[in-house]
């Protein structure tokens, strides 16, 4: 496992799972682009890589300059 490689890649492999895993069901894609431009999180306070680092019910969800975490996931699910 190299560290560095993973850090590079790790969205780009995500962005590209979530198109299959979204374009396989039209409902479930549909859900998602009616999103829009809304910001999406994973309100995960345990995950600071792939979620905000704070529980949705945390007032902070609101102020991304806040949040504990990267959203790697949330930015993925917005590309």
């Amino acid at each position: 496992f190299d560290e560095d490689v993973w850090v590079r890649e790790r969205f780009a492999l995500v962005v590209a799972g979530s198109t299959h895993k979204f374009g396989q069901d039209p409902e479930l894609g549909g859900f998602l682009l009616g999103t829009g431009d809304r910001v999406l999180v994973e309100a995960s306070p345990l995950d600071r890589i792939w979620g905000i680092g704070l529980a949705a019910d945390d007032e902070r969800v609101e102020r991304p300059q806040e949040w504990r975490g990267l959203n790697l996931l949330g930015f993925a699910l917005m590309e």
